[in-house]
């Protein structure tokens, strides 16, 4: 891409890179790291997109439905079109907006359902 002068990356991560939850503390402590190294990237030299397409829980055969892939595969494209640097899709954007409000609430919230 650096040679090229022009490329996109796309990185999907989870909207708990924000926060963690302490059901899941591991996995969040690795999204946060993979969410700063997205933001790291976006120094790559002009002509290289770096974007982080932040999911809620995903409708696979190992959970219950909450996201269905259509949808997140819709917003990766208003993402690219509209050169959106992260984006939320659907209750992702409820949580990272709740996140944004007050982080410590949220922080308190999620492990208030972990007891």
């Amino acid at each position: 891409m650096r040679k090229l002068g022009h490329g996109l990356i796309v990185n999907m991560l989870t909207v708990l890179s924000h926060v963690s939850d302490p059901a899941m503390g591991s996995y969040c402590a690795s999204q946060a790291a993979a969410m700063s190294a997205t933001q790291a990237l976006r120094d790559i030299p002009a002509g290289v997109r770096v974007c982080g397409l932040h999911t809620g829980t995903m409708d696979t055969a190992a959970n219950a439905a909450k996201i269905v892939s259509h949808r997140v595969r819709c917003a990766a494209v208003t993402m690219i079109k509209e050169g959106i640097e992260d984006q939320y899709p659907g209750a992702a954007a409820e949580f990272y907006a709740a996140y944004r409000n007050s982080p410590k609430t949220l922080e308190r919230e999620l492990a208030a359902r972990a007891v």
